[in-house]
């Protein structure tokens, strides 16, 4: 039966970074969408998103406490028995851990938040940084907005697909944007208006 628990410890690690991965790969294909999509007219820029890793303590220390709990693969291979005892106890531990901390489990095993997101303004010139946002606090409503609307407006195109092969075939894709819009200026409507067109 141990060998088992380790089995599925592993099996629940694995899809958990398989997660991660998933929401990467995602991320390279929004880009994608977001580099076809002028952020600025004058001078023109386009907007990256960023990613790193989670400087959080509970989810780095979730990871590790995952990492730990699998034994030596050569000795769990040899049938080690102290091995065996030990990462039955520190697997023990994690799910303790998550069993006990409903709170903690949450935010540790969402995989979200394993993972930091920011933004790039870059020229289109040159691929040169622009402006780079951490958080939206020092953006003015409408620049908040602008940033919100280019983000959304490209991950609508990845979530439809609209950037694959079949994206030729003709389709109706219905967004409704409706508070967004509500404090927004003109201005900045009509860009939103044409990003979504």
């Amino acid at each position: 039966y141990l060998k088992d628990l380790i089995f599925d410890i592993a099996n629940f690690k694995t899809s958990l970074e398989n997660k991660e991965v998933q929401i990467l790969e995602s991320i390279e294909e929004i880009n994608s969408s977001l580099k076809d999509i002028h952020f600025n007219s004058n001078p023109l820029t386009y907007i990256q998103l960023d990613i790193h890793k989670s400087r959080d303590i509970a989810v780095r220390e979730f990871k590790d406490m995952l990492r730990n709990a699998m034994p030596d693969p050569a000795k769990l291979i040899q049938g080690d028995e102290v091995e065996l005892e030990k990462s039955f106890k520190r697997i023990k531990k994690v799910i303790e851990e998550l069993t006990d901390n409903e709170p903690w489990r949450k935010k540790v095993t969402d995989v979200r938040n394993w993972l930091e997101f920011a933004a790039i303004e870059r020229y289109r010139a040159d691929n040169a940084q622009r402006q780079y946002y951490v958080d939206s606090q020092s953006l003015s409503g409408g620049e908040k907005a602008k940033l919100a609307y280019t983000i959304l407006a490209s991950a609508i195109a990845y979530q439809f697909g609209i950037r694959s092969q079949n994206s030729r075939r003709k389709s109706f894709r219905f967004a409704v944007v409706d508070e967004a819009f509500s404090k927004v200026d003109p201005e900045n409507s009509v860009y939103a208006m044409e990003l979504f067109k």
